[in-house]
């Protein structure tokens, strides 16, 4: 049996008064930051490191069904 070294994470979770999370802080700076549109959905996801480099930045769009 082999095992695979675990090396454990800690981070915060914001929420909006919604419930849709607003950002999630990791420990080591990096901020990964939602945005909704008025119907709720996901519309970006941007990853800032603690310099304020963007390391991800993802826009989302939906079709008339709603899919994205």
């Amino acid at each position: 049996m082999s095992s695979l070294p675990v090396r454990a994470t800690s981070f915060a979770i914001e929420y909006r008064d919604d419930d849709n999370k607003s950002q999630i802080t990791r420990e080591d700076g990096t901020v990964i930051a939602y945005d909704y549109d008025d119907a709720k959905r996901l519309i970006e996801e941007k990853w800032t490191a603690s310099d304020q480099t963007v390391l991800h930045h993802f826009q989302y769009t939906y079709d008339a069904a709603g899919n994205r």
